[in-house]
């Protein structure tokens, strides 16, 4: 009976592992992904954090970087807008908010990801060029389930690369996404 039962215990678990495989190719699989089949980044226009409108059409002709995010995401989020930072300072990334509602407004929300790496009385980083702003449309639009995930949109306003914090926060891949968004 114990070796009949063992017998089927393996052969379900044999049934599983083709169901519970990494092929995936989703958008929220672990790993980032090098985007082979074209999708345009949704056209946007939203008022940022320092007052001033932001949109699509003003940065056409332009790569730049999406971190979609939430005011309440600390850690991972603000960890990888610094390792962006750190990678090449004064990028242009704009962080958006999928947490349409949130108490937290876009210019605390940026205060607290300035100071993420602040020591006692010691500033350090400013995130200067990085634009605050509501993405939760785009985010929908693009099927974004979770805070981190990050793309980079190249000069057409195609999606290049997209993945998710724990990927992205790797500087050699940062350099290299950037290259590749900026390439004509």
């Amino acid at each position: 009976m114990r070796r009949e039962f063992l017998v089927l215990l393996l052969s379900f678990c044999l049934v599983l592992a083709g169901c519970t495989s990494d092929d995936s190719s989703e958008e929220d699989s672990s790993e980032g992904e090098y985007v082979e089949e074209i999708e345009l980044f949704p056209e946007w226009d939203e008022l940022t954090d320092d007052g001033t409108n932001w949109s699509s059409t003003k940065l056409d002709g332009q790569a730049y970087i999406v971190v979609f995010s939430a005011q309440w995401c600390n850690s991972p989020c603000f960890n990888l807008m610094h390792t962006i930072w750190d990678a090449q300072a004064e990028l242009p990334v704009m962080v958006m908010s999928t947490d349409n509602g949130s108490e937290v407004s876009f210019e605390d929300w940026h205060d607290s990801a300035d100071a993420y790496d602040d020591e006692g009385d010691e500033t350090n980083t400013n995130l200067t060029t990085y634009k605050f702003l509501l993405g939760d449309k785009e985010g929908q639009d693009l099927g974004i389930t979770s805070p981190g995930t990050t793309m980079f949109v190249n000069k057409a306003g195609e999606i290049t690369w997209k993945g998710k914090s724990s990927v992205a926060s790797d500087e050699e891949l940062i350099l290299e996404q950037w290259a590749i968004a900026n390439q004509d």
